[in-house]
């Protein structure tokens, strides 16, 4: 079973994640063995399942509408009707996925099961604690209970012609996934015989994905430092909470702004992360002290946030950035209306939208001309590129 990202973080905490185990290279005991051979003896059974007949459409003959009528008919069925499952099943689903994960001192309570959107498949709530720390993880299980799992469900969507050729996009989402990164719509790409399918991203080579980049970004109205029309576009998608982005902060104020002042344009956008309790708010601040102040007030707030990362909180970033915005040359009464009422929100959510499309999940992420760099890059890494792009021009 392939553990999800918040069951390794409660291992993990429960520092139980990384244990001492023997593996096939120290040697094969007989339980070892015996194991083994049962496997075989399993695999064996499903090689010798019959094959399911699917015609030349191979994949995409299992899409088609009359397949999925398959579930009409017959007893009702209501997305999200509870229903009981009898004690003794519950605590054999609750022993198999404790045996499954195969981690000492996990415990799995499972519970609250509805119907789900599938008919015949049944949708429910897994409980992990260990040591005193819990999860919850999303469960699926046929009606009886028989079958189970607590790997994602994914929902096929809409399938379109693939730039391509010889493949068509079919696009998928994570039903009740527990993870952060499976909630967006995701895609494969199937070839047209059906017989044949990829994950990977195709890169057509024929266009500029840096150009392409730019294009995804809006630098109208966005704080800038540095050149006025420098050679190198530096754009940053950052959040005031996160240390990294401070060091990042420094990298530029310290070494490259000194060393590329007339050729180097920085671009400043917000991506505040969901679990920094502040950044939000200090994003939203900041946005409205650009749009009334100028930019020199903004790189003024910029500094502070930075600066004093280490004893901004959630209960002192309102306080502590009207001390601040009152030190600069923005008319106080449309700061407050500006931040109290969030006017800046739109902008907020352009910057993360253009982040999304540009898949920069983390910060701080940069584009230097439009190649993509993640992290606190060294001074180093900036001069590579930014040198390798004023020796080309």
């Amino acid at each position: 079973m392939a553990l999800s990202k918040p069951v390794r973080g409660l291992l993990m905490a429960a520092g139980i994640f990384f244990i001492g185990a023997c593996n096939r290279q120290d040697g094969k005991s007989t339980a070892d063995s015996a194991s083994g051979a049962s496997a075989k003896t399993a695999s064996a059974k499903a090689d010798d399942r019959p094959a399911i007949a699917v015609g030349s459409g191979g994949f995409f003959d299992l899409l088609k509408p009359s397949e999925a009528k398959a579930q009409e008919g017959g007893e009702a069925w209501t997305a999200d009707a509870p229903v009981t499952l009898d004690p003794k099943v519950i605590q054999k689903i609750s022993t198999s996925l404790e045996d499954r994960i195969g981690r000492p001192g996990i415990a799995v309570q499972v519970q609250n099961f509805r119907k789900s959107s599938i008919k015949g498949l049944l949708i429910g709530d897994a409980v992990l604690s260990a040591q005193g720390k819990t999860v919850n993880q999303t469960l699926y299980s046929s009606i009886d209970g028989r079958w189970v799992t607590m790997s994602s469900l994914y929902k096929l969507g809409k399938v379109t012609a693939g730039d391509f050729p010889g493949f068509k996009i079919v696009e998928f989402n994570a039903m009740g996934a527990a993870e952060d990164d499976e909630d967006r719509t995701q895609k494969i790409m199937v070839s047209d015989d059906g017989q044949f399918v990829t994950f990977a991203e195709w890169t057509d080579t024929d266009s500029d994905p840096r150009a392409e980049r730019m294009k995804l970004v809006s630098l109208d109205g966005i704080a800038r430092q540095g050149a006025k029309n420098g050679k190198v576009t530096i754009v940053e998608f950052s959040d005031f909470q996160c240390p990294f982005c401070d060091r990042a902060a420094k990298t530029m104020r310290k070494e490259v702004y000194p060393a590329y002042k007339d050729k180097v344009t920085f671009y400043f956008k917000h991506l505040p992360l969901p679990f920094h309790k502040w950044a939000d708010d200090a994003a939203i601040a900041a946005l409205c002290v650009k749009r009334d102040g100028s930019d020199d007030d903004f790189w003024k707030l910029y500094d502070f946030y930075f600066e004093n990362q280490k004893v901004l909180d959630e209960g002192n970033i309102k306080d502590q950035t009207y001390r601040t915005v009152g030190k600069l040359g923005v008319n106080q009464s449309k700061f407050k209306s500006c931040f109290e009422n969030r006017e800046t929100q739109k902008e907020l959510e352009r910057d993360m939208a253009e982040a999304q499309a540009l898949d920069i999940s983390g910060t701080p992420g940069f584009l230097v001309n439009g190649k993509k760099m993640s992290g606190a890059q060294p001074f180093a890494a900036f001069k590579a590129e930014i040198d390798a792009i004023l020796e080309a021009k």
